[in-house]
């Protein structure tokens, strides 16, 4: 499903998407000046490398000013009880960590050492706060931190991830509080000829968002308020901040106004702050709003919001309608959109999966379907429409919230949801009452489950009745205009940020020519694989009669009778075969179970991948299998029950105890096994240690691959073909190289090939004074994977297909290609990519292919064209 970007290098604007958290809990105001206090200069410091931060986790997401097809920016940021913000570039991985207090172990690129060093302008008057100004009474921040935090904002680096440790749980992954009220710290910024509103009319926009939400989580909130409020004119910028460009620092500035530090809105339940900036502010910063978001968020969380305040056709500040969109965020909700699948040829069960592209730019694997982020109109989670009349009065209500959000909020009771399945018979009539109803028996969401993949399609009825009754959807004169109006809905979630998307249908005769997101009576829905599908078959004002029909079951007709291939000596049958468990570190067993016998074993965490990266090469020296742990306490007893089963003798634990903890250690030892650990001050350093190991276990070693190890794919490829490639796996710091590993290639490469993977670990490599004998370096990860692949598939004996878009399973199956001859192929979840095609279909490629992970990691479609390709 459509994945807003998320920027690399980018902006602090960026911490971004269209949400809004509130304010402060009723504290005395504190005694701040009109003009910002002067600083003096900060003094230069030296960073190191690496550096760990404690702080909270956040994503903010960013929308943009006009158009509901545009997507949102995602970026994440860690807080520092100071006070301080430094953008984080992570993967996919950090979404379950959102919301949550840890240990950050940051790389520091060289812009930002300079920055820090360098001796820096005295910064006075009204430019502001430095980057940990912000902070309350007696709160003191690490020089360091202070620096690294300043050099990020300065230079707008987002600083990349080595290791993520979570500490303890946020105060926002609890269960929600029955009822909460929630209370804002609002500033307002105005612009050079403007005047702000007065109290009045902060209180009035901040309670119809407190009417709002009561009604839409069932009283979960019970009320919002405005806890202080300030106007003041929009601070000026300098070198060193850009309070119109850059959220961060004008969110780290509004938090000091009141006395605060950003963690204190961020980790204090029902406590938001509020910033509100005049139209004319900052003419540069168009988007209408911005929120933290947090995928552990609830209905009681706290957080930042930032809002426009456009005026003139907009209407008054108090029907701002992005403000309930940008508070959705805060307490975890994601977008609405909707999905138009009418012309697509390529059945991939209504998901549109992003690709990796050149930067920023993602293409669908499906060009036949199309996709607006924000564009369903009859949510509030989509692009929120306030039609106002000439006197400035709103023409309609605000939407309610799609049933998906709703019942993620808790507001919609488990007796009220109907699941439907294939076994409950191949056609089922429900009777369906509207998603606003308050009814606590009768059936407000119908959930169908794909007989073959087991996603959930939401069908909800938008009746514009009781809180709807005057909703933009519901307006016939403003329907019109938006393609909208009452009926049956389908809808799906997506995989990231909780966003959820309308599933469209054509029009029916007579209809004006387009695609709709509502069914009317007798039209239908049909899922792109012809699975199953919803109609309604009659509507009123109080309900909906669906019709929800299953395709006949496959498995359930007889088979036609065909004869027997004849057998064909240079083309035997492929051996295809899937392993998976429920999680990863199943998977990892199952994974496993595949490697050939030995008494050695390997073990690496689970939770993040840089240890895991170099094992290869030792995995392949000791024919010894790789298994995961994510256990802070001791080891799963899945795991040892399957190092058991298998004999195993001596376990190789690779990482330091913040990896694998002593804790697990300990239980393996007792258990009776032999342990030993592989470790170094940093992954870097970690790396080298495991492949001097590797050089001496094995019998012997051809080839030295260097990769980024602030990354993963482009290791995952090399790694994996340690056995066929006879090879070993040393790290860099992006395009920078560590002591650890330029002391490993001077002084224990001796005459090995020397090969790099990976356009940054080629920079880095070559920068350094290293001329590389071979080079594999593609535009995405990709081409790099199909490259290393290519160079050694004459000589493998399988071919290992795993996701190029997470890494746990890709670890688990590198490390069973690095034991059995074999190579390693990334493939996008929802369509086989083209680079593991062109390897699995070339006249070298060997005909045992396993498939890594689960089907929500490697889709039944991949596995379906894996199948064609071969056979």
């Amino acid at each position: 499903m459509h994945t807003p970007r998320r920027r690399g290098r980018a902006l602090v604007t960026s911490l971004l998407c269209l949400a809004l958290l509130g304010a402060a809990a009723p504290a005395a105001l504190a005694d701040t000046p009109e003009e910002a206090p002067g600083h003096g200069a900060p003094a230069a410091v030296a960073l190191p490398d690496t550096l760990q931060v404690t702080g909270v986790i956040t994503i903010t997401r960013a929308d943009p000013a006009t158009d509901p097809s545009q997507e949102g920016v995602v970026e994440v940021s860690l807080t520092t009880p100071e006070g301080l913000v430094l953008p984080l570039e992570v993967g996919e991985e950090v979404i379950d960590a959102s919301g949550v207090q840890a240990a950050v172990t940051v790389s520091v690129p060289d812009a930002v050492k300079d920055e820090a060093a360098a001796p820096t302008q005295d910064t006075t008057g009204d430019a502001g706060p430095s980057a940990g100004d912000s902070s309350s009474e007696g709160a003191s921040a690490d020089p360091q931190v202070e620096a690294l935090a300043r050099a990020a904002l300065v230079t707008e680096t987002a600083l990349p991830t080595v290791e993520i440790t979570p500490t303890q749980e946020s105060s926002t992954t609890r269960a929600a509080a029955q009822a909460s009220t929630h209370t804002f710290d609002v500033i307002y910024l105005t612009s050079p000829t403007g005047a702000a509103p007065d109290r009045s009319a902060i209180d009035r926009l901040v309670g119809n968002l407190g009417s709002y939400y009561k009604a839409e989580t069932a009283g979960k909130i019970a009320a919002a308020t405005v806890g202080n409020y300030r106007s003041e004119p929009m601070p000026a910028s300098s070198d060193q901040v850009n309070y119109c460009l850059n959220p961060a620092q004008r969110w780290q500035w509004a938090a000091g106004r009141f006395g605060q530090t950003m963690d204190h809105y961020r980790r204090t339940p029902s406590t938001h702050l509020l910033v509100i900036q005049q139209n004319g502010a900052c003419p540069s910063f168009t988007a209408e709003g911005l929120a933290d978001w947090s995928a552990a968020a609830t209905s009681d969380s706290g957080g930042a919001i930032w809002l426009a305040d456009r005026g003139g056709n907009h209407g008054a500040i108090e029907h701002n309608r992005v403000f309930l969109h940008e508070f959705g965020h805060n307490i975890s909700l994601g977008h609405s959109g909707t999905l138009d699948c009418t012309t697509a040829t390529v059945p991939y069960l209504d998901t549109r999966a992003f690709t990796e592209g050149s930067g920023d730019v993602s293409t669908p694997t499906n060009p036949d379907c199309r996709q607006a982020p924000y564009g369903d109109r009859a949510d509030s989670m989509g692009f929120p429409l306030n039609p106002i009349s000439a006197d400035g009065q709103p023409l309609s209500t605000p939407t309610s919230l799609n049933s998906i959000h709703r019942k993620r909020l808790g507001a919609i009771p488990a007796a009220t949801i109907r699941r439907v399945t294939r076994s409950g018979g191949a056609v089922q009539d429900i009777d369906l009452v509207p998603s606003t109803s308050t009814s606590s028996t009768a059936t407000r969401l119908v959930e169908v489950v794909h007989p073959d993949t087991g996603k959930v399609y939401s069908v909800e009825y938008r009746a514009g009745q009781d809180r709807d009754a005057r909703a933009v959807y519901a307006v016939p004169s403003i329907a019109a205009g938006i393609s909208e109006a009452p009926g049956v809905r389908v809808l799906r979630e997506v995989e990231h940020y909780h966003d959820v998307v309308t599933l469209r249908r054509p029009a029916l005769a007579g209809e004006v020519p387009g695609n709709y997101p509502w069914l009317a009576t007798n039209s239908t829905f049909t899922a792109l694989d012809g699975a199953f599908t919803v109609t309604p078959t009659a509507q009123s004002l109080t309900g909906a009669r669906v019709r929800i029909a299953f395709a006949a079951n496959p498995a359930e007709a007889p088979a036609a009778a065909e004869p027997p291939a004849p057998a064909d000596p240079l083309n035997p049958a492929a051996d295809i075969k899937r392993l998976w468990g429920t999680d990863r570190v199943a998977t990892a067993i199952a994974l496993a179970g595949e490697a050939p016998a030995s008494p050695e074993v390997i073990l690496a965490t689970g939770r993040d991948f840089p240890d895991a990266l170099a094992a290869g090469g030792l995995a392949s020296a000791m024919l010894a299998p790789l298994y995961l742990t994510t256990s802070t306490g001791a080891l799963e007893p899945a795991v040892l029950q399957a190092l058991q089963a298998r004999e195993a003798r001596r376990v190789t634990i690779v990482g330091g105890t913040g990896a694998v903890p002593a804790s697990v250690e300990a239980s393996l030892t007792k258990a009776g096994f032999k342990v030993r650990r592989i470790a170094g001050g940093d992954r870097f350093q970690t790396a080298a240690n495991i492949s001097r190991e590797a050089m001496v276990s094995g019998p012997g070693v051809d080839r030295v691959f260097v990769v980024n190890g602030m990354s993963y794919p482009d290791g995952l490829a090399a790694g994996a073909v340690s056995d066929v490639a006879r090879s070993v796996v040393v790290l860099t710091n992006g395009t920078s190289m560590p002591a650890a590993t330029r002391t490993f290639l001077t002084k224990d490469r001796g005459q090995r090939i020397l090969a790099v993977a990976g356009g940054l670990a080629n920079t880095a490599t070559r920068s350094a004074g290293f001329a590389p004998q071979e080079t594999y370096v593609g535009q995405t990860r990709y081409e790099t994977a199909k490259l290393v692949a290519s160079r050694f598939l004459a000589d493998s004996s399988r071919v290992v297909v795993a996701s190029g878009t997470n890494f746990p399973d890709a670890l688990s199956g590198g490390a069973l290609a690095a034991v059995n001859t074999g190579v390693l192929v990334l493939t996008r979840p929802e369509t086989l990519s083209p680079e593991a095609r062109a390897v699995l279909t070339h006249k070298d490629a060997p005909r045992t292919v396993r498939i890594a992970g689960g089907t929500s990691a490697v889709s039944s479609a991949v596995e379906t064209a894996i199948r064609r390709a071969l056979n």
